[in-house]
């Protein structure tokens, strides 16, 4: 299994095709949860069992996400880095798009 977002309910045909990878279920139990619950986020530790998140929730997962990457930064193997923080740069790049419809509604899970 893998960890992506996707958009609910989609409308269009774009909307269909949204699709952003994070991680496989593996990578994301062994690098990115034990590093979120480390420092006590909220947000990505629910991307395992599977969150909706609306706009409004960008600001705070983004936060979340930089906190990830520092931390990241110090405590992954280079290879391992490399692969987190590719997919957190395509998150930040991608997922402001899929809020092009105001009640767009995206699960990460």
């Amino acid at each position: 299994m893998s960890v992506m977002a996707i958009i609910q309910n989609p409308e269009t045909e774009e909307e269909k095709l949204f699709n952003i990878p994070l991680a496989t279920e593996s990578f994301f139990e062994n690098f990115w949860e034990p590093l979120a619950e480390e420092l006590e986020l909220q947000w990505i530790p629910a991307f395992l069992s599977g969150i909706d998140i609306c706009n409004d929730d960008l600001d705070d997962i983004f936060s979340e996400l930089d906190k990830l990457e520092i931390l990241a930064k110090k405590k992954l193997n280079h290879i391992e880095f490399e692969q987190l923080d590719e997919r957190i740069n395509i998150l930040r790049e991608k997922l402001p798009d899929a809020f092009k419809r105001n009640n767009a509604i995206i699960f990460i899970g």
